[in-house]
């Protein structure tokens, strides 16, 4: 057995432990959830969202709705939403996500994500100034990766877009 499924089967070992004990706080339902939705991820997605889902139901027990957590995990939840294919879905809560924090507080993967997102969905002008914006905080905060991912993105909108030259240059 793998470790990353030895950790997943521990993961769901907490996760029963808990269910069955008489103290289960929220906080620590939240913690064990979080922790197996990030085990599912690379290769079970729709479990992945499943835990996610119900991360964000404690979340709103615990009160967190207008906090950087639940925008974090809306944020995760629309970026594995749009991997299984269901950007419409995922559209709904990268935008909840970016109306916590506010769009000048974000960085350049959740705008480049949101960009990816409204591409998937067809919206490509959309799509464009959210890349170019995506690009621009990238650059802004030094952030290489997060700079390389914008500059992917855009290039495939601009090739959406049919701006096979600024394409080219992009990628």
């Amino acid at each position: 057995m793998g470790k990353s499924q030895e950790a997943i089967e521990r993961g769901e070992e907490a996760q029963k432990i808990l269910s069955n004990s008489t103290f289960h706080p929220a906080y620590l339902r939240l913690e064990v959830l979080t922790d197996v939705a990030r085990l599912y991820e690379d290769k079970q997605l729709s479990r992945a969202i499943d835990a996610y889902q119900q991360a964000l139901v404690v979340e709103k027990e615990l009160g967190y709705e207008s906090t950087r957590t639940m925008s974090n995990t809306l944020g995760t939840l629309a970026w594995l939403l749009t991997r299984a294919g269901r950007p419409f879905e995922a559209q709904q809560h990268q935008r909840r996500g970016m109306d916590i924090l506010g769009e000048d507080s974000l960085g350049g993967w959740a705008l480049q994500s949101y960009a990816e997102t409204l591409r998937e969905l067809g919206r490509v002008d959309e799509a464009a100034k959210y890349g170019e914006e995506a690009v621009s905080r990238a650059k802004r905060l030094n952030n290489t990766i997060s700079l390389i991912q914008a500059l992917t993105t855009l290039g495939r909108i601009r090739r959406d877009q049919k701006q096979f030259d600024t394409a080219k240059a992009r990628l």
